[in-house]
């Protein structure tokens, strides 16, 4: 990353307490988050520098930057089977997944390897997930509006949904479908 980033609405942020310990929350603005033993407010962080110290009411200090990939990963709410950050790497491998491809994922669950799969295939490449399940729109929707979900959901004949948006290291960028 060249600098430190400003830190936007709605992105995972994760505090390191002086015993690093990991607490990921997502920055919602006119939200409190709580923090061990105290609180801080959503719009204090927004804006912020990521690599900011910051103390809850409780006078507590943490380091507040953005979750890693392998971070991230194992805290995505789910409701389908995890992909972990270990098993992405050979899927990519055995998938030749690389730069400028063109992918589809099918069986789109809470993002993980969505995520990965944009990284992947970089800002010249796509990469667009489906699933067949109309029951699951207003989770995605839910994950979409908590900032989790790197993506914008899109319904279609009420039974798929499909997200498609490259995840640059800074946050999205790159068109929707049509």
């Amino acid at each position: 990353m060249a600098g430190r980033e400003i830190l936007r609405a709605g992105e995972p942020v994760l505090f390191i307490d002086r015993k690093d310990r990991l607490y990921l929350r997502v920055l919602k603005p006119g939200t409190r988050i709580t923090l061990r033993n105290g609180t801080v407010t959503a719009d204090d962080l927004i804006g912020q520098s990521e690599g900011s110290m910051v103390r809850n009411t409780g006078r507590e200090a943490f380091f507040l930057c953005r979750p890693s990939y392998a971070q991230l990963t194992p805290n995505l709410p789910r409701t389908a089977q995890v992909i972990y950050p270990k098993d992405v790497g050979p899927i990519l491998l055995w998938g030749d997944i690389a730069p400028g491809h063109r992918v589809v994922e099918v069986g789109t669950g809470p993002g993980a390897m969505t995520i990965a799969l944009l990284r992947a295939v970089g800002e010249s490449g796509e990469a667009r997930g489906r699933r067949r399940v109309a029951l699951l729109v207003e989770d995605d929707e839910q994950l979409a509006a908590g900032g989790v979900f790197p993506a914008e959901p899109h319904v279609g004949g009420g039974e798929v949904v499909s997200h498609s948006r490259p995840l640059a290291p800074q946050g999205l960028s790159g068109a929707g479908l049509p």
